[in-house]
This record gives C-alpha cells, sequence and structure tokens, in this order.
C-alpha cells in the first residue's frame, strides 16, 4: 500500500499506524524515518530479510515512551566514522603498463553466448591513469561506457553514460582486473579479463548476488 518515488516509500496513513518514509535496498539495507517516535533505524546486512532481525533491532530500541540518554562517546564515533567514509581514497602511482596494453587497445573481443547477455567489449588505453571500457548487454540500445580508474580511485562513468564507477589494474602481464558499481550501490562486479593473443577469457563475479561467470571471447574482425 506504499507509494513510492525517488527511491523512497511513503507509507499510507490508512493502512500503518505508525507512519514512515524508508528506503529498502536488498538482503537487508533500510534506512526508515518514523517522526511520530522521533526515530531513524538504519541497517545493512546481505543475505537476511528485515524480519529475520527485527527481533534484535526492536530489543535495542528499547522503551518508546522514553528518550536514549544523551551518548557524546558515542556521537563523537559515529561523526569520526562519517568523516571517514567520506574521505576519498588517496591515489597510488600507476604501474607501467605491459605490452598487452597496448596491443588490445581499442579492439573489440566478441564474447560467447551466454545467460548473462554480455556480447562483446572493447577497452581503450590512451591516458595514463585512466581507461575506458566498453559492453554491450543484450536488449540495451546503447552500449555502456565506463571510465577506470588506474590508479586507485574510482572514476564515475561519462557525461551522458548510463551511471557507474569504476576502477582497474593490470595483475601480470596479461591480466587486467577491475570493479565496476552500477550505483547506486545495487550491485557491484568484478571483471577479470586474461588476453592470449586474439583471445580472452573473461570471469564475472558480482558481490551482492552471487552471480559468477567463466566466458571466452575472440577479437571480432572489423
Amino acid at each position: 500500500p506504499e507509494d513510492y518515488g525517488y527511491g523512497w516509500w511513503v507509507s499510507d496513513p490508512a493502512e500503518e499506524e505508525i507512519g514512515f518514509v524508508q528506503a529498502a535496498g536488498a538482503g537487508g539495507q533500510l534506512i526508515k524515518v518514523l517522526p511520530d517516535l522521533d526515530m531513524v533505524i538504519v541497517t545493512t546486512g546481505g543475505g537476511s530479510e528485515t524480519d529475520q532481525i527485527d527481533p534484535y533491532v526492536i530489543a535495542a530500541i528499547g522503551d518508546l515512551g522514553q528518550s536514549l540518554p544523551a551518548d557524546p562517546a558515542g556521537e563523537a564515533a559515529l561523526q569520526a566514522a562519517i568523516d571517514e567514509i567520506v574521505r576519498p581514497p588517496a591515489a597510488t602511482a600507476v604501474a607501467a603498463m605491459p605490452d598487452t596494453a597496448s596491443q588490445i587497445s581499442g579492439k573489440t573481443y566478441a564474447l560467447e553466448e551466454n545467460a548473462l547477455g554480455l556480447e562483446w567489449f572493447q577497452l581503450l588505453f590512451d591516458q595514463p591513469d585512466e581507461a575506458l571500457l566498453q559492453f554491450q548487454v543484450a536488449g540495451e540500445a546503447d552500449p555502456r561506457q565506463l571510465a577506470v580508474g588506474l590508479d586507485g580511485v574510482y572514476r564515475s562513468a561519462p557525461e551522458g553514460a548510463r551511471p557507474g564507477l569504476a576502477r582497474g589494474g593490470w595483475e601480470d602481464e596479461t591480466t587486467f582486473v577491475m570493479e565496476y558499481d552500477t550505483l547506486p550501490g545495487y550491485e557491484h562486479f568484478t571483471f577479470r579479463m586474461d588476453f592470449s593473443g586474439d583471445r580472452v577469457a573473461f570471469e564475472l563475479a558480482e558481490r551482492v548476488w552471487g552471480t559468477r561467470a567463466a566466458l571466452e571471447g575472440a577479437v571480432q574482425e572489423p
């Protein structure tokens, strides 16, 4: 019965005794605002649902008629954690690129048919600290484009492209590994690409849902 918009659910006064506004994500991610109780409940997790942790949350709330006592030490710890979370990571030195980077740069690799609908990808190494990845998903009108930070710092997708964050680097002379977050944090992928001549072994692992795939591909002739 809730209304929905801009990522938030709004309770229906006719259905809920205590009104709320909430953002609900997969596997136990929840931000619930209860104005009548002057309360905000935030949970993070994975592999669980809200009803499984409700007894623990309710027990932690205690007496709904009694405000919690002041907790300066807890507030200071919370603020320190917030300050740390929002601090961007420091860039690291970019290692010298292997010869493989120039050999594969700009080439399109067609992937074997797969249940994920990944059709092809292309990596472009034309900047010292940033690469560009393009890949096509079946059913999507345009290929996805990702700027890939090579200095340990996530890059935002190019302007006009589907939102996403990515960073990566060369694990060895032939293997490029990158992390890709679809934003707003709904899925987080690791792509591992091992190049050998005109062929590539492409491995994918997704952290939230546990999806995994190992694919083969080859350079697509113009």
